[in-house]
C-alpha cells in the first residue's frame, strides 16, 4: 500500500522508481567494459568546461 502510494507520488513528480541491480544497471555495464579494455577514464564538469572553452551567457 505504501510502496504503491509512493510510486504514485515520484511518478507525478516526474521521477520513475525502479529496483535497481548492481549487477545489470548501465553504470556498471560501463564500468566493466571500460576495466575490461583497460580504459581509465575520469573526467570532472570543470575539465570539460575547460576542454571546450566553456563562457558565460
Amino acid at each position: 500500500m505504501i510502496k504503491k502510494s509512493l510510486k504514485k507520488l515520484f511518478r507525478k513528480l516526474g521521477f520513475e522508481v525502479k529496483r535497481y541491480n548492481l549487477n545489470t544497471s548501465q553504470v556498471a555495464l560501463m564500468e566493466r567494459l571500460l576495466e575490461y579494455q583497460h580504459i581509465d577514464f575520469s573526467m570532472g564538469a570543470s575539465q570539460l568546461c575547460n576542454e571546450y572553452k566553456c563562457s558565460e551567457g
